[in-house]
């Protein structure tokens, strides 16, 4: 009969050398390997750089070259052609041109000015940006909000695609749900083209391409860190920072060089269709087959990886954590998102972190939707744009994992919003370059916050809920980004004064005020939330409900001691 210190000795070893998990396959196979960085660059490289196109073209769609009322003088035309002119004026305007006459299309008349004193067809300036869809169909001045619509229906899509593609990717798996959303998403782009001149169409097709959004970058970077180890998962995260960024930068120069958005929508779209040639080299999820009982595919998905990275296998260790999984399957209690309320500090951290998530959605894409008004050529702007988030990947993911989530995140939020704040209150007093470096400098840092908590969610949430979790992050966050295109359309949607002589004015600085106040609120929230870097992922209810037990607001991270074979000694396999 062992002793109570033989006994100790043994609780001793076994706690440091806790049975095989999946995490030990990851070590045999290779953490960060050849296989890993080519994932890395091929699917979430690819499929981020493609999203990013897409997205960035449709902003650039849905905007207007500038315009001014055709027929009237432009000593007498206000606000860029959207004109409500006085009484007097209008009717001088409409003596010189021949009287009222006959009123045309959109109930204009021959001067482009109707009897209201509205102007009511337009001329546009396309040596600045080419036709759009806005310009060919008139959604200006009292159609300004169909573009806004468009944007706000699209992300209506998303919220309704988080949950379906997040379902399909639990029931079928994450390729199959890869490569069907990269299907939907390229025929959305294409179908754009069929009725571009029907506001409904648009809207339908616009809906089917936000569907599938975010489900085209972020499932297949899902897919690429669930096979890293927990200490380089912030690699994938670089790369996604910098093919969304990289996108932004070129899609100006694309859309330039074409200057023609149906051929924009072919180029940005079409090379998802790459997916059909290449989908026998997406690999399936070996942790997912595990887990649903197909251990023989596993098996060989390990083999591969470990042979690409020079790795082997250990079969024993592979059957080990198998029949470890099939032990527990019966035992484990069926937890769900309903049950997070009998774990009060759990339930706290995953309310704040979603808020936090829904406002940096709101701020982050914010900032994207607002590019197009920083400056006097669209192209420059939107390129600058994407040329600080690239700037943001390489400054983000050392900062984490030097620092941690959390003061990170508070430093991104607060810096951003005092940027927006500054740009709203002194911004006119400021040069151009001085307007637009603000603004600059705001996105960049507010492309690292939403990075950040991009990857703080999920550190946060327990391995047994964090499916659902991720679903309901996802679609909180979808509903966060249907608000923002309202934010960038409070800019030309104020009124005047007085109304008699301008139809509206622009106010230049509204939405970045707006997007500042909500990022520094942001950064408050962030200092209630537990540091999660260097620590172990949650399993259970119980262990969510332990994280940050015992912290203090300025414990930074804990870098997680790595484990050698001779920590170990007995039967135990590591």
């Amino acid at each position: 009969m062992p002793s109570m210190a033989e006994k100790a000795r043994e609780a001793g070893r076994l706690e440091k050398c806790p049975r095989p998990t999946f995490e030990t396959l990851l070590e045999q196979v290779g953490s960060f390997g050849l296989y890993q960085r080519l994932m890395c660059v091929m699917l979430i490289g690819g499929s981020t750089l493609v999203c990013s196109l897409t997205y960035y073209a449709q902003l650039l769609m849905m905007l207007t070259p500038p315009l001014s009322c055709r027929g009237v003088p432009a000593d007498r035309q206000t606000d860029g052609g959207c004109a409500r002119l006085t009484d007097s004026s209008t009717q001088s305007l409409l003596d010189a041109a021949g009287g009222p006459g006959e009123p045309q299309g959109n109930g204009s008349t021959g001067a482009g000015a109707t009897e209201d004193g509205r102007c009511g067809s337009w001329s546009y300036d396309t040596s600045v940006l080419f036709d759009t869809i806005a310009s060919e169909n008139d959604w200006v001045c009292r159609d300004a909000w169909r573009p806004f619509t468009v944007n706000a229906i699209f992300w209506a899509g998303n919220i309704v695609g988080s949950w379906f593609w997040g379902i399909l990717s639990d029931r079928l798996g994450r390729r199959p749900a890869t490569l069907a959303s990269f299907l939907v998403y390229a025929a959305g782009g294409a179908l754009t083209l069929v009725q571009p001149s029907s506001f409904a169409a648009i809207l339908l097709v616009r809906f089917l391409v936000g569907s599938a959004h975010n489900t085209v970058s972020h499932l297949p970077y899902v897919l690429v860190i669930e096979y890293c180890g927990s200490a380089y998962r912030t690699y994938p995260l670089m790369l996604l920072i910098a093919s969304w960024g990289l996108g932004g930068l070129l899609l100006p120069w694309i859309a330039y060089a074409i200057w023609n958005w149906r051929i924009l929508v072919v180029v940005t779209s079409a090379p998802l269709l790459l997916a059909l040639a290449l989908y026998r080299y997406i690999p399936e999820s070996a942790s997912w087959l595990m887990v649903n009982g197909r251990g023989d595919e596993a098996r060989e998905v390990l083999q591969f990886v470990a042979s690409v990275n020079g790795r082997q296998l250990d079969e024993a260790v592979f059957c080990e954590v198998m029949v470890e999984k099939r032990e527990g399957e019966p035992e484990q209690p069926t937890e769900s998102l309903l049950h997070v309320w009998k774990h009060p500090r759990l339930m706290k951290n995953l309310a704040l972190v979603t808020l936090l998530w829904m406002l940096s959605n709101v701020c982050f894409y914010g900032h994207s939707q607002n590019s197009g008004n920083l400056g006097s050529s669209v192209f420059v702007s939107f390129s600058l744009g994407g040329g600080v988030e690239v700037a943001a990947a390489l400054l983000v993911p050392p900062l984490l994992q030097r620092f941690g989530r959390r003061w990170p995140m508070v430093t991104f939020l607060v810096t951003s919003g005092l940027c927006g704040v500054a740009y709203a209150v002194v911004g006119n007093a400021l040069a151009t370059g001085g307007r637009l470096a603000l603004a600059l400098a705001g996105r960049m840092l507010i492309m690292g916050a939403y990075s950040t908590c991009l990857q703080y969610g999920p550190e946060l949430f327990p391995t047994v809920i964090r499916g659902q979790s991720l679903a309901l992050y996802e679609t909180m966050g979808g509903i966060a980004i249907f608000v923002s295109p309202s934010i960038v359309y409070l800019r030309q949607t104020m009124p005047s004064d007085p109304p008699s002589i301008f139809q509206h004015q622009t106010t230049p600085g509204l939405p970045l005020l707006i997007i500042g106040a909500l990022s520094l609120v942001a950064g408050s929230i962030t200092t209630l939330l537990p540091e999660t870097g260097g620590g172990h992922l949650p399993q259970t209810l119980s262990d969510g409900d332990l994280l940050g037990a015992g912290q203090g607001l300025f414990d930074a991270c804990r870098k997680p001691r790595s484990y050698t074979d001779e920590d170990c000694s007995g039967d135990v396999k590591v």
